[in-house]
């Protein structure tokens, strides 16, 4: 599957390298996707992102990565997954005395930078309505631009994001937080659910993944500094410890132990305290009630808590939020084998931001004393899904009790954002500095935190669990002590396989050896006849044991390739299915007549026109009917039964072939059947021979037609193989233009009369007999006996003389791979278009790949089909 990625230049975004290599936050992320899901991402570089919205109208791109300055068209799909938060920034340069922490007032007629985009200037619009200041905006082309301009002196303040580069700059206010999205073109359904999916793992797999990506390419250039006001310094200097009630029993997250606070939160408030000079006292409280209590009885009214936010706090006129330093995505866990939508959710009681969040999406839930009540209810199957905080989502999929069991569910991601909560009567210099340090923290800062301090807290798990969830590092040991004995018994193995290997390669050479003998004595005895007799009725005998020995040749080639890794590949052609099963008995009724052996052959064909690849096919039938045939004793029947059936969208069909013979043992079917060069050993293996190799490439076309091969045998009684796959089914009229077209593109109806060609070869017997072969078409042939030789005949040919060059592989002087780039190289017109076709006993792929690399323009295999030659020499001259 391949995705077209748009994208702008974006220092540490999206840029490109010394070496001209991509590299940046949205390249790592669509990469990682890539890897979750297979697929191919494109990258198409647009000058800004109006260029992108011009990309995807005229379908050159499929997605890219929201910059948070739309808009977008309705034909475009926002994935519901964040890619990230993002906060707009007003920034001044650093050591700029004119300006304080929001003193808005200061920026009024002040030049503003800004991006192009109409969702920044609604924002600032809103902004500046609300601070009641008006500046004279001038739109940069770029994030970039505008950064260069403020530090130019060409502006007073700029408007940029946490992704842009603020060293050097003071950040006076933050607004608009929203998230980065993948936003995909609409009508690429499998993509969309691919890129889905894979950001679902990955986070799932990762739940930090995108806060270490952030750090990575943009933490390191983000302005820390807290512009405050002269208000508020004089605050900081003169407050005393300020108290501060948090929760004590949540985990990762705030809980009290051992006379200590530990978690994010205290985290939380020591970084405020290096950044601002604030002083803390915490004190613990069970519930989010007790520490809302606390807070409004606070008589000072300079207490705090932390909470994460509610319907039932916000609406409280005694309570003052300071808007979110940071949020925490929410997923649901479902059971892994759920296929329903999700109507009711679990989460632990007092969660009451859980509560709007299901409120908020119509939800039904239930609450319970712990996470752990909640997964066991999931189990249950009291609710469809557990609310939980992404960062704490691996601890309970990596727990014994919970494995396997649980996944993510791909519903939109939701996100619980937590706040100080001050009486409205504290000091609005306090609330003024909290709100300021919130503002500079992000989504990214939990996750860090969260990352470097989240373990597993195994409480009552037993020793037995702890021992079976960590069973690595129990294998690890004893690896280590047992690697000397080990490596005693690994090294007498591979002594014990050496040998065994030794004996298997003798036993097939001897099969090889009998195999190939028993045609070669056909051919030898049949030749001596029609020589010493003057009857041709012998060469039809001579041909069919030729061919025979070629499939054995051909056998041991295509199962050393596929051993290696190499795809088989297909050819489908239209064909009546009725036509492709008769050749086939045709060729197997021979077979089975020397034995005397009837074929009855059923057929419920309801689809006869089908594209297929016949070669393919046959090989299967033919590689099975001859094992039922070799393995049965004459005068017995093997049945052989085809029909098709619709399963799903497609067609596929269903044989069946049964002999009455020898049968097979249930150990050789269960451990060797389809395996290179195995054979059942009985009577009939002995006196009929064969390599091994026809069940194991039958198994190997069966897998790449996506279809199964199946066996039932017991011993004395016989054996039926199943053979189901999928097959493509037009009609009659798609037949007849598919088979005209064929036709066409086959050109000049095989007729060469008057065509030149030069024949370098240099087996005098093959040059006579391929010479004669084409002089029987119409060919006029020139013969050169090696490399060279054909290259000085080509280069003192007339231009256009020759219309067509066969080339052996290995010759004296000059072989066919030196002769072939020495013609390409030729400074004549005709030198680089003349098609080239080897004729060579190589016929391994790594020769046909060296002969295309050379300039070939084809690769056909000694001994020469005749039929496969004519075929490939009018298809590529119709295309000269």
């Amino acid at each position: 599957m391949t995705g077209r990625v748009g994208w702008t230049m974006r220092r540490g975004d999206a840029e490109l390298n010394g070496d001209g290599g991509r590299t940046g936050y949205l390249f790592e992320l669509f990469e990682t996707i890539a890897r979750e899901e297979h697929i191919r991402f494109e990258y198409v570089q647009a000058a800004d992102r109006n260029e992108i919205r011009e990309l995807f109208s005229k379908g050159e791109i499929d997605l890219c990565l929201t910059d948070g300055y739309g808009p977008y068209s309705d034909d475009l799909v926002l994935l519901p997954w964040s890619a990230g938060p993002l906060v707009k920034l007003l920034c001044v340069r650093g050591g700029d005395s004119r300006f304080c922490a929001d003193d808005f007032s200061a920026l009024s007629g002040m030049t503003l930078a800004l991006p192009a985009g109409a969702d920044v200037r609604k924002e600032l619009d809103a902004l500046e309505r609300e601070k009641g200041f008006v500046t004279h905006r001038q739109t940069c082309a770029s994030h970039s631009d505008v950064r260069t301009t403020l530090l130019l002196g060409n502006a007073d303040v700029a408007v940029l994001d946490n992704y842009d580069d603020t060293e050097g700059l003071v950040v006076l206010s933050q607004f608009g937080l929203s998230d980065r999205q993948i936003i995909i073109r609409r009508g690429c359904p499998e993509l969309e659910a691919a890129v889905s999916r894979g950001m679902e793992s990955l986070l799932l797999s990762n739940p930090f993944y995108l806060g270490n990506l952030y750090e990575k390419y943009f933490a390191a250039r983000l302005s820390k500094t807290v512009a405050f006001s002269r208000e508020e310094l004089l605050y900081i200097q003169n407050a005393a410890p300020l108290t501060v009630y948090l929760h004590d029993d949540i985990p990762h997250v705030s809980w009290f132990q051992n006379g200590e606070f530990s978690g994010y939160y205290p985290t939380l408030l020591h970084r405020i305290s290096q950044r601002t000079g604030l002083k803390f006292t915490m004190i613990a409280c069970n519930d989010s009630d007790e520490l809302v209590s606390a807070v409004k009885s606070d008589p000072t009214k300079s207490s705090v808590c932390i909470i994460p936010n509610s319907s039932r706090f916000l609406q409280d006129e005694g309570l003052s939020f300071i808007e979110p330093g940071s949020k925490n995505s929410v997923v649901f866990l479902t059971k892994w084998d759920r296929h329903r939508t999700i109507s009711s959710v679990g989460f632990p009681e007092h969660s009451y931001s859980f509560q709007d969040l299901a409120h908020r999406r119509g939800l039904f839930y239930r609450e319970y004393k712990s996470d752990d009540d909640c997964l066991d209810a999931l189990l249950r199957g009291e609710v469809d899904a557990v609310m939980m905080e992404s960062y704490r989502v691996q601890l309970f999929m990596n727990l014994r009790k919970y494995r396997n069991q649980l996944s993510v569910s791909a519903e939109p991601a939701l996100a619980s954002e937590i706040s100080f909560v001050a009486s409205s009567e504290a000091d609005s210099s306090l609330l003024s500095i909290l709100h300021k340090v919130c503002q500079t923290y992000s989504e990214a800062d939990p996750w860090s935190y969260m990352r470097e301090s989240v373990v597993v807290d195994y409480g009552n798990i037993s020793f037995w669990e702890v021992l079976l969830d960590n069973w690595y590092v129990v294998l690890l040991v004893l690896i280590v002590f047992g690697a000397a004995l080990i490596i005693i018994i690994l090294q007498h193995r591979f002594t014990r396989q050496l040998e065994a290997s030794n004996r298997n390669k003798d036993m097939f050479l001897a099969d090889m050896s009998h195999d190939f003998r028993t045609p070669l004595t056909a051919i030898s005895g049949f030749a001596y006849l029609g020589k010493t007799e003057n009857d041709p009725r012998y060469y039809p005998e001579i041909i069919t044991s030729v061919a025979y020995m070629q499939e054995l040749v051909n056998d041991i080639l295509n199962i050393r390739q596929y051993s290696e890794g190499k795809s088989l590949e297909l050819q489908p052609e239209p064909l009546i299915a009725e036509t492709l099963y008769d050749s086939i008995l045709s060729v197997m009724h021979g077979r089975a007549a020397s034995k005397k052996i009837r074929i009855d052959f059923e057929s419920d064909i309801s689809y006869p026109y089908i594209v297929i690849d016949p070669m393919r096919v046959r090989q299967m039938f033919v590689n099975i009917i001859g094992n039922a045939i070799k393995y049965s004793s004459s005068e017995s029947v093997v049945e052989v039964k085809v029909s098709d059936y619709v399963r799903g969208h497609g067609v596929r069909v269903r044989a069946t072939i049964t002999d009455h013979g020898e049968g097979m043992s249930q150990d050789f079917i269960k451990q060797r059947i389809f395996h290179p060069f195995e054979r059942e050993k009985n009577a009939f293996s002995a006196k009929e021979g064969g390599s091994g190799l026809g069940l194991a490439i039958t198994k190997i076309i069966m897998d790449r037609l996506g279809g199964t091969i199946s066996v039932e045998s017991e011993l004395g009684k016989g054996s039926t193989f199943t053979l189901d796959f999928p097959e493509e089914t037009i009609t009659k009229d798609e037949f007849d233009q598919r088979r005209k077209d064929d036709g066409s593109a086959k050109g000049r109806d095989l007729d060469f009369t008057g065509l030149h060609v030069l024949l370098c070869e240099d087996n005098e017997i093959n040059t006579f007999i391929v010479s004669n072969i084409l002089q029987k078409r119409g060919f006029i042939v020139d013969c050169a006996e090696n490399g060279k030789v054909g290259l000085d005949t080509f280069t003192n040919s007339a231009i256009g003389y020759y219309q067509l060059i066969l080339m052996d592989i290995r010759m004296p002087v000059m072989d066919g791979i030196e002769a072939v780039k020495a013609i390409r190289a030729l400074n004549r017109s005709d030198a680089q278009l003349i098609p080239i076709i080897a004729l060579s006993a190589n016929a391994f792929e790594e020769d046909k790949m060296e002969s295309a690399k050379a300039g070939m323009n084809a690769h056909l295999s000694k001994p020469i089909d005749v039929d496969i030659l004519f075929r490939s020499i009018a298809q590529i001259l119709n295309n000269y």
